[in-house]
């Protein structure tokens, strides 16, 4: 996910097959959808469907899954999980599964589909992509009201996750669309100087990071066009009045490799948020998951954290 204009297309073109969260491998772990989702009208519980909305005098896509549990009774929560520079929301659902997840906690599970920069799907937060002409904040938001339209959904419960891109995007919505956003993850991602810079949250919000010390696509230290992973964590520990003293803890070393990362918590938060960091050493530009020999299994912490957050009790305010 390096920046066009910056580095020579070669390189770029290079370093995009990390980037994606989807290459190789990583496709396969976990799936069950049996490759590309079918197209088919939209509003059955119980498998994975591709639908389409009109934003922006564009058709865009998402992938919704719906578990069979769903009586619309009761509002769920939902969940949006964002696709890296370059994948897709296909590719995203394989690599980063959370329909089990879904199924077992009664959510709404949403993988939407970026745009297209040139010849890459992407999402629009600045740095590399200044040039986008695409507003994904505003589409977000159709987004939201539309599943919220055909389905039961709690307000107060929605959250952002995403891989590379798709984190980045998660932070661009905890800074612009965060009445409506309860808690973000991010993997792999960080935040653009744009989003940085320009950064005016309507009240605190939770924030986890998982990131790879080894991750040579979007390094931990920054570059010159993505904030150093510590200065992203700082942002949100001093927006939501955290104790700037983190709770560390060592992550279980599940594949007995001898290699010990960090759980860093900022806690005592304004409105009871939290700001949680894992600091994986070893780790590169992947989706960690523990059936792939990793310490974590990045769908189940991430909804442990995100599902304890709602928006509810705080003063929400239009942007």
């Amino acid at each position: 996910m390096q920046i066009e204009t910056i580095f020579p297309a070669v390189f770029v073109i290079a370093l995009l097959g990390g980037c994606g969260g989807s290459g190789g491998s990583g496709g396969s772990g976990g799936s069950d959808t049996g490759g590309s989702v079918p197209r088919t009208s939209c509003g059955s519980a119980g498998a994975f469907q591709r639908c389409t909305l009109q934003h922006d005098d564009l058709t865009r896509e998402y992938l919704i899954y719906v578990p069979n549990s769903y009586s619309g009774q009761g509002a769920v929560p939902l969940l949006l999980n964002f696709h890296g520079y370059g994948s897709n929301a296909t590719d995203q659902h394989n690599y980063a599964n959370f329909r089990l997840l879904a199924d077992a906690e009664q959510f709404v599970l949403v993988v939407p589909e970026g745009t297209l920069l040139g010849d890459r799907q992407h999402w629009a937060v600045g740095s590399w992509t200044s040039e986008s002409t695409t507003d994904d904040i505003d589409f977000v938001k159709t987004l939201i009201d539309t599943v919220s339209s055909n389905y039961l959904i709690d307000a107060t419960r929605v959250y952002a996750t995403g891989m590379s891109n798709g984190g980045y995007m998660s932070y661009h919505l905890a800074c612009n669309l965060s009445h409506r956003i309860a808690a973000i993850a991010s993997v792999t991602g960080s935040m653009s100087f744009e989003t940085y810079d320009g950064c005016r949250p309507a009240q605190p919000t939770s924030v986890m990071q998982i990131h790879g010390t080894d991750d040579d696509v979007v390094p931990i230290d920054g570059d010159t066009w993505t904030k150093p992973i510590d200065d992203v964590i700082d942002y949100w520990v001093v927006y939501d009045g955290c104790d700037p003293e983190a709770e560390i803890t060592a992550v279980p070393d599940s594949n007995e490799d001898g290699v010990i990362s960090e759980r860093l918590s900022y806690v005592q938060c304004i409105g009871g948020t939290e700001v949680r960091y894992y600091r994986m050493n070893g780790m590169g530009h992947i989706w960690p998951e523990t059936f792939r020999g990793d310490d974590l299994s990045g769908a189940s912490v991430i909804w442990a954290f995100l599902s304890k957050y709602s928006t509810q009790g705080r003063i929400d305010q239009e942007m």
